[in-house]
């Protein structure tokens, strides 16, 4: 059944499915996530929203399940399920379809309450830039946990998310900050374990060439920008001389 009161986006109408998930996501999730969840544009949820009178939203609060939750901090999302009922995690339960719930767990309180249960948590699981800012308690955090983890033992757990993360196509970079070790750390420990990398072609974007550009112009090597930009030496070197050439056919 099509709503009488119809919204087009490109063309596309508002179903009575539709206008359900709004009325339950409103409040829950910006107005971007629903924008995205339901494939239309920001502007034409403000529209509807208007129209069915939800009054105003809540404009900074980002809420994520349980399994999100547990994805970003590289636990199984029964941990945090035991954190809800013996740990005291702040969360509300959403009502999906019919009598289905589903927890739901408001970032920002989670930030305060991890600062609270430090003891429990393990940051050199957690997948940084996941559960939006970071508070700096965090980053502080794990400067001291990346110090401490210097020559530190790999668990055999590290070394699954390792081989799983490089095949995958993560760069150096970014493992360095998931498991908080040095960058060469992670590549020695890779070539220890003997992963095959999967080759994946990552679009260079504007802002890399500009810093490839200016930290070459300035007389920094090659790997050194390559461990900057979390790329290869060879693609670093492959890119700044496709720069170089377009520059003079130009």
């Amino acid at each position: 059944m099509i709503d009488k009161d119809i919204t087009k986006n490109n063309g596309k109408h508002w179903s009575s499915e539709d206008n359900k998930k709004l009325e339950d996501w409103f409040g829950v999730y910006s107005f971007e996530t629903i924008a995205n969840k339901l494939g239309r544009t920001i502007k034409s949820i403000e529209v509807k929203k208007n129209k069915k009178g939800l009054g105003a939203a809540k404009k900074a609060t980002e809420y994520v399940t349980a399994m999100e939750l547990g994805e970003a901090l590289g636990r199984n999302p029964s941990v945090i399920k035991y954190w809800i009922d013996n740990n005291d995690l702040p969360c509300v339960k959403k009502v999906i379809v019919r009598t289905q719930k589903c927890y739901r767990i408001d970032v920002n309180k989670f930030w305060k309450w991890a600062k609270e249960n430090n003891k429990i948590m393990r940051w050199e699981m957690y997948n940084r830039n996941s559960l939006g800012k970071e508070p700096q308690w965090l980053v502080e955090e794990l400067k001291n946990i990346k110090k401490n983890n210097t020559g530190k033992e790999w668990t055999t757990l590290e070394d699954l998310y390792l081989s799983e993360g490089y095949k995958n196509g993560k760069s150096l970079k970014c493992l360095s900050e998931e498991f908080a070790r040095d960058v060469k750390a992670i590549s020695n420990r890779i070539k220890f374990l003997k992963v095959p990398r999967r080759r994946i072609h990552i679009t260079w974007k504007t802002i890399e060439d500009e810093i490839l550009i200016d930290m070459r112009s300035k007389g920094i090597k090659f790997n050194k920008i390559a461990e900057e930009l979390g790329r290869t030496t060879s693609s670093a070197v492959n890119r700044y001389k496709t720069i170089s050439k377009n520059q003079i056919q130009a």
